[in-house]
């Protein structure tokens, strides 16, 4: 079950390194809280159709007061304010980049998850968090010589907000395991979190911010399906086999899989000091586990 679990999460990091590259295209074509809700809405709509298919029921059985409060919890931090800042912040940093500063997820799933889950840590995973704090900086130096300064100014502050709110998102979605699978919350996590972008929509004026293309309409369709779809469901069945920690310790392979397709798609280069940092977090991150 721990072996499914791991396989799970590591499928879902891959899914979540290839998002973080069409998030920066798609942030460069379109109003960010139109796209949040055209992508949260698409995924939504894959899940729905996939429970008709499976003639399962939509909602869970059992949900109770505190439950509905972990799924709006579950909606907004952890799905809605992380997705915009994503969106607003990447095509500012850079792929490669913003997938790194996204690391800081782990830390902060550890301490969130320390305070209202109770999990334990060990002295090799506050080594961990002290590894990820120390290779994050490094990716925000970019190299040796020039000022410390936030690569990317404000895009790289919204994407650490994100990192944050992700991390946020691992407890109410471990809380939640038990009241139903993991079609079902992620069903109800996308359409809530969807709906909180509604009263903004008629404000995204212009909606688009560059031409329509094929290619464009085809990232969209993508974005949605693989991060949306099929990545939040190998999470929440992932944490459902994990600790929230460990889950998130797991999500630190994320940069292998987001540079790869940044270098492959976008074309994106690394700076050694980047490539030194994104060792050192991938260091913090195995340590975690």
């Amino acid at each position: 079950m721990r072996l499914r679990g791991l396989l799970l999460t590591l499928a879902t990091s891959c899914l979540f390194g290839l998002g973080a590259v069409l998030a920066k295209i798609l942030g460069e074509g379109f109003q960010p809280f139109f796209v949040s809700w055209l992508a949260l809405s698409g995924g939504g709509l894959c899940i729905l159709i996939c429970q008709l298919l499976r003639r399962k029921p939509l909602l869970p059985p059992a949900m109770t007061r505190a439950s509905w409060i972990d799924i709006f919890l579950f909606a907004s931090i952890g799905t809605a304010l992380p997705l915009v800042c994503i969106i607003i912040g990447l095509p500012q940093t850079g792929a490669i980049t913003g997938s790194f500063l996204l690391q800081l997820q782990s830390p902060a799933t550890l301490i969130f998850a320390l305070l209202f889950l109770k999990e334990r840590m060990r002295g090799k995973q506050l080594a961990g968090m002290l590894l990820l704090f120390v290779g994050s900086l490094l990716v925000i130096w970019r190299a040796p010589g020039s000022s410390l300064q936030f690569s990317g100014g404000w895009g790289a502050l919204l994407v650490i907000i994100a990192a944050v709110g992700i991390g946020f998102s691992y407890i109410p979605a471990k809380r939640l395991t038990k009241y139903g699978d993991a079609l079902q919350m992620n069903l109800l996590r996308l359409l809530v979190g969807s709906a909180l972008f509604l009263p903004l929509l008629p404000f995204q004026t212009p909606v688009m911010l560059a031409p329509l293309t094929l290619s464009l309409v085809g990232a969209l369709v993508l974005y949605s399906v693989a991060n949306f779809g099929l990545g939040y469901i190998f999470l929440q069945a992932g944490i459902g086999l994990l600790q929230a920690w460990e889950a998130s310790a797991i999500m630190q392979t994320l940069p292998l899989f987001s540079t790869v397709f940044a270098i492959l798609l976008l074309h994106e280069s690394l700076t050694l000091l980047q490539i030194i940092g994104g060792c050192i977090i991938l260091v913090g991150g195995f340590l975690l586990i």
